[in-house]
């Protein structure tokens, strides 16, 4: 509880978090470039800069995030981005309202976030959620 407090509290603040840098990560620009469109997930979305630039590129993008204001964040800036996203105010360890397959799962900063107690329930969304053949792209301090 005060972890998703603590989450919700930083986008009320008048700069974006530090990890919000609104800035879509080359490796996922690649990936992007180089498959066909599917189905993605944005585990952790923020603000949704990675929902919108994968929806620009004609993929289905679902984005979730533990904080309430960076979700209405994400509603404004895909309805400026002119794209339709599903954005859901949720626990990434508890994804069982989403419905499988995704070709493609990204996680930007947010799994070293979770407790570690949480994160063998993380995996296992993970494996029901993302299509046999699929990828999961992470950025996570180690």
């Amino acid at each position: 509880m005060l972890r998703r407090l603590w989450f919700s509290a930083m986008y009320w603040l008048p700069r974006p978090p530090p990890w919000d840098t609104g800035v879509t990560p080359p490796e996922l620009e690649r990936f992007v470039a180089s498959h066909q469109p599917g189905r993605a997930l944005d585990l952790g979305c923020g603000t949704g800069t990675n929902v919108v630039y994968v929806a620009r590129h004609g993929w289905r993008a679902v984005g979730v995030d533990y904080a309430g204001r960076a979700i209405a964040k994400a509603r404004q800036r895909t309805r400026a981005a002119g794209v339709r996203c599903e954005l859901y105010v949720a626990d990434v360890t508890r994804l069982d309202f989403l419905e499988p397959p995704f070709d493609l799962a990204l996680d930007i900063g947010c799994l070293h976030s979770l407790a570690v107690g949480d994160r063998p329930r993380y995996a296992a969304g993970l494996a029901r959620l993302v299509r046999p053949g699929g990828t999961y792209l992470l950025y996570a301090f180690a």
